[in-house]
């Protein structure tokens, strides 16, 4: 049961930070953006899920995979208010230009920070366990990269 949990839970995370991309073209050009800034704005949040996913994963160690989890899904929720919030005065024309742009960059930042942390609570103790079973002499800060591969 708690696997299916923790499987559903993932999976539901991901689809809400997916759900809005095949929107988000027309949600930019109603709000009076390029295209090529709500791409910047995309690039910005995948850039802060790839550099925030392995300080999730070293925190999942100290503080606790649940407390990891609980801490991600909270700060996600928050975020994708926020982030709403900002998309909503966007359209109705109270954000515009500068402003609208620095608050959506900061909001899809916020998303991006938190999106990773239940995935990397999961997936750093597979990743320690393969790799310490399977290959000693590979413990390093690439384990992750090696451990699917060993397995």
């Amino acid at each position: 049961m708690t696997r299916i949990a923790i499987f559903l839970s993932v999976f539901a995370s991901t689809l809400a930070a997916m759900i809005i991309m095949p929107i988000l073209a027309p949600l930019i050009r109603a709000m009076g953006l390029s295209e090529s800034q709500g791409g910047r704005m995309i690039s910005i949040g995948s850039i802060v899920m790839a550099v925030t996913g392995a300080w999730w994963g070293a925190k999942s160690d100290h503080w606790g995979r649940k407390a990891v989890i609980l801490a991600g899904f909270a700060g996600l929720c928050v975020s994708y208010a926020v982030y709403a919030v900002v998309i909503d005065l966007g359209l109705k024309g109270v954000l515009v230009g500068v402003p609208l742009l620095a608050a959506l960059f900061a909001g899809r930042t916020f998303v991006g920070a938190f999106l990773p942390a239940a995935p990397a609570a999961i997936i750093a103790p597979l990743g320690s366990t393969l790799l310490y079973e399977r290959a000693p002499a590979c413990r390093s800060r690439w384990r992750l990269c090696c451990a699917p591969v060993l397995s």
